[in-house]
């Protein structure tokens, strides 16, 4: 009612255990919108039993490279995508009970794996990483790779820039979405050139963010 399209439940920044996370999942389903976790780890018990409570999106942080991208692949998708384990009635699906090969069909389109971007290693490795079949996008952190460039708090840093710009030509070029958030007036102008919009031209991009340097 309050025209929301989804919640951000962080479980890697906060003391959220999965029984409260559960219920945050049912409200979000309930209301008829989406609810994206970010799991605390990269294990499998976290990433399953996020999806098993009804999660619409898992979110991974401290992706290094690319066969770990593929082992999560392999945590939140179903055959033969990845090698997820299967249950009956999901929250997801409002409890149905749906055929298990329909419901697998379903739910490795319609549920989400997002990792997280957030080292000059990851950023090296963006087009690899969304390029692999069971990712659905990606998002870009601020606050780790500024704090690691020296400059904490300082989002429109010219380097962490050309960071997020790389990333986004990488998820233009395999056309999967990439996100970050908005933590500055700086980021508006990465917002308004394409970051949810990934067919934007990579030169527009560049002006843009240049009249955010000057």
């Amino acid at each position: 009612m309050a025209g929301f399209h989804g919640m951000f439940i962080d479980m890697e920044h906060s003391t959220l255990d999965l029984h409260s996370v559960g219920q945050l999942i049912l409200a979000c389903n309930y209301v008829g919108i989406s609810a994206v976790v970010r799991a605390p780890s990269k294990s499998h018990w976290h990433i399953s039993r996020i999806l098993d409570a009804g999660a619409a999106a898992v979110v991974i942080p401290h992706v290094e490279n690319v066969q770990e991208v593929k082992d999560l692949v392999r945590c939140a998708k179903y055959a033969p995508l990845g090698a997820r384990h299967c249950t009956n009635n999901q929250p997801v699906l409002e409890f149905a009970t749906v055929p298990i090969a329909v419901q697998n069909r379903i739910l490795n389109v319609g549920t989400m794996l997002i990792p997280m971007i957030e080292t000059p290693g990851a950023v090296e490795l963006a087009e690899d990483i969304l390029g692999i079949e069971g990712v659905d996008g990606v998002l870009v952190r601020s606050n780790d790779p500024c704090a690691d460039l020296g400059s904490p708090g300082l989002y429109d840093d010219e380097r962490h820039l050309e960071s997020v710009v790389r990333v986004l030509e990488a998820g233009r070029k395999v056309g999967k979405p990439c996100a970050t958030w908005s933590l500055s007036g700086a980021d508006g102008a990465i917002l308004q050139s394409g970051m949810k919009q990934i067919t934007k031209n990579y030169a527009d991009v560049s002006r843009k963010l240049q009249k955010v340097k000057n």
